[in-house]
């Protein structure tokens, strides 16, 4: 996907808790409405948080890796979509030599 980021590969429903977090004081919108899984994620936040007139605060997307990884680290497989273990597999297989 063309303007996609290495947090793209990370699916909505592991970073979601961070982005309601970025979006707490919104109260007549909802990111999760809005968001389209066919577009790169990074994006729209940026354009949500653009539309509500929100500063995303410098480092803000690595306090999303921050929380995706919390998140991953209390998880088994059971509790992750196979699709991405598929792709996450897929993917970081290429780099074994």
């Amino acid at each position: 996907m063309e303007n996609s980021e290495v947090k793209d590969i990370i699916p909505y429903s592991i970073l979601k808790k961070a982005i309601s977090h970025i979006f707490a004081n919104v109260d007549d919108d909802d990111f999760e409405i809005e968001y389209s899984p066919d577009e790169p994620l990074l994006p729209q936040i940026e354009s949500f948080a653009n539309k509500h007139s929100i500063n995303l605060e410098k480092g803000w997307k690595v306090e999303a890796a921050k929380s995706a990884k919390s998140f991953l680290k209390k998880k088994t497989n059971d509790n992750i979509e196979k699709k991405y273990l598929d792709f996450w597999k897929d993917l970081f297989g290429k780099f074994v030599v």
